[in-house]
This record gives structure tokens, sequence and C-alpha cells, in this order.
């Protein structure tokens, strides 16, 4: 099936068979690919208060689930406005849909929405790729969106369910959360969280942060292979060691050289030293 924003359906050709008409509400069921996880109260009540003054402009988006039954594709806030004014019907485009279909509907509409949170846009993501079978590239190529943006949401979702309670909850930034991946241990990250919330950090100064504690993960009684772990969790100072240590052999007065290039998601380093004896 081709996929499109389904208020566009209207308007093609090749859309799903599709009709409007007017539904009882208690027959709606929710979407269970719903992305979006929270409704606040008071831009429901501006809604309701909309629906209640001019109707409703749009209708909802529904699939047949059963006899009389229905499930919701796209247009939550507009059902839930209408259950706020009591409304027993509401009117919605019925499509004729498999329940796959469904689910990338709702997932695709929900993402494309400009207020939707960096989190439920990660979460959305990744039930098209855990749910549906999607690659990145696909999911890239249906949102309209890069596939590298793809990737550095879904990457977001490393952090634990706490922690990504606390960066909504704090407001922080997208690029509050994604700096203290980088730690890769849950005490460090919601310590420096904390302060960023309390202090009100930019994310410069949290990146600072970060940045100084993995230097100190660096002490010197470690086994080789303790340091290589520490040091590959972050590229820039594995690649930063490895130059160093190339430093130290031409201040001997050997001609060791260093080259690096990047090869796809790689970074390839190569060390060149003369062969001696």
């Amino acid at each position: 099936m081709q996929l499109y924003p389904v208020n566009q359906l209207q308007q093609r050709q090749d859309a799903p068979a599709a009709t409007v008409r007017a539904i009882p509400i208690e027959n709606i069921a929710p979407s269970p690919y719903q992305p979006r996880r929270t409704f606040r109260s008071e831009s429901l009540d501006e809604l309701a208060a909309s629906l209640d003054q001019v109707g409703l402009l749009q209708p909802i988006t529904v699939r047949c689930s059963a006899p009389r039954r229905f499930e919701l594709i796209a247009g939550e806030r507009r059902l839930r406005a209408a259950q706020r004014l009591g409304w027993t019907h509401i009117d919605a485009l019925v499509l004729d849909v498999s329940d796959q279909d469904a689910a990338l509907l709702t997932v695709i509409e929900n993402l494309q929405r400009e207020n939707l949170h960096f989190f439920e846009e990660a979460e959305g993501y990744l039930c098209l790729i855990r749910d549906h079978g999607l690659t990145q590239e696909q999911v890239a190529r249906r949102v309209g969106k890069r596939q590298s943006t793809i990737a550095n949401k879904l990457r977001l979702l490393r952090l634990p369910p706490a922690l990504r309670a606390m960066v909504v909850a704090s407001q922080l930034t997208e690029r509050h959360a994604r700096a203290v991946l980088r730690l890769g241990d849950e005490e460090s990250q919601t310590l420096l969280l904390r302060r960023a919330s309390e202090q009100g950090w930019t994310v410069r100064r949290l990146e600072q942060e970060v940045e100084r504690q993995l230097e100190n993960r660096l002490p010197s009684r470690t086994s080789p292979m303790q340091k290589v772990v520490r040091l590959m969790r972050d590229s820039r100072i594995f690649v930063n060691a490895v130059k160093r240590t190339v430093d130290e052999i031409q201040s001997v007065g050997i001609d060791a050289r260093m080259t690096r290039r990047e090869e796809g998601a790689d970074i390839v380093l190569e060390i060149r030293i003369p062969r001696l004896g």
C-alpha cells in the first residue's frame, strides 16, 4: 500500500476506499500504535471550545475493526475534545485498510505533527522498525526526513525510561538528552541531568561537564583492555588517545605517522612506523 498523510486521502486517486459518516463515539477505540503519550488538558479545553463554536472542520480518521466497531487512525485530540463536550457522534473518514496499514498510517500521521515530543517521535520510529519491519532508510522516506535524523532520534531511547521522564518534566532539550548519552551509566546521567535542570545549564555547559567526567574515567591503574573499553565509549577520546601515542613515538625520533578518514559510520585510523631492526 502507498502511504500518505490521511488528510490528503480525498485528494488522491490511488487512496484506499473511504467514506465519511457520523459514527457513535462510544464505538471508537484508540489506536494501540499512537506514539503520543501526553495530551495537555489546557490544549484540549481550547480545542473543545473551538469545536463548540465552529464545529468539526476536519473529520477524524478510523477503520472498521468489527461490526459497528471502529479503531482510530488519526484525530485523537479532536475525539477527546468532542468527548469533553458530551458529543455522542462524530464525523469520521472510514478507511478500508489492513491492520498493518492502519498502524503505519497512525504512526506516520502523528510523526508529521510538529508538536510531537522528541521522545514520542523516537518511539514512533522504533514502532515502525520493530513492529513493522521497516529499515531506517524506509522510515526516513515515509516521513520525509534524513536517515541520519532517524538514527539520532533512535539513540535517545538508550536513556532509561526514568531519565526520559526527568528530561520531559524538567523541559530539557533534545541536545541535553543526547549529551549525557556519552556517559553510558545511569547514575552519572541522572546526576548531570538533575544539575542541568536545577542550575539552568546550557547544552554547552552540560557537554563540558560530560567531557570532564569522561576524561576522569581514564585512571592510570587500569588494565590495557579496560582502558580500551572506556576509550571506545567516545570516538573522539579514542582518536585523541591514539594521536597522543603517535606524538610520543615521534618525540623520541621515530618517524611515525597517523592518517584519519571516515568511511560511512566508521572512523579509519592508519598508523605507519618504520620497520626497525
